[in-house]
């Protein structure tokens, strides 16, 4: 029996970027990206879920008042 292979194409581009510059480079900028991304973004998620509850409990205290 013989192997198929689905694109031998992709197969040839998969092993040619695999050890080459470009690969590193692009995962290297990806990292680079995503990392200080996920951060700002949680950072800023954590801050206006806090602003929020604040408001909130500043509102309804003020109805009860």
């Amino acid at each position: 029996m013989t192997k198929k292979t689905a694109h031998p194409a992709l197969e040839n581009n998969q092993s040619r970027f695999r050890g080459s510059l470009t690969g590193t480079l692009v995962r290297t900028l990806l990292v680079f990206t995503f990392i200080p991304l996920l951060l700002m973004a949680g950072s800023a998620y954590l801050y206006a879920r806090n602003l929020l509850r604040e408001q909130a409990v500043t509102q309804l205290e003020n109805l009860l008042s």
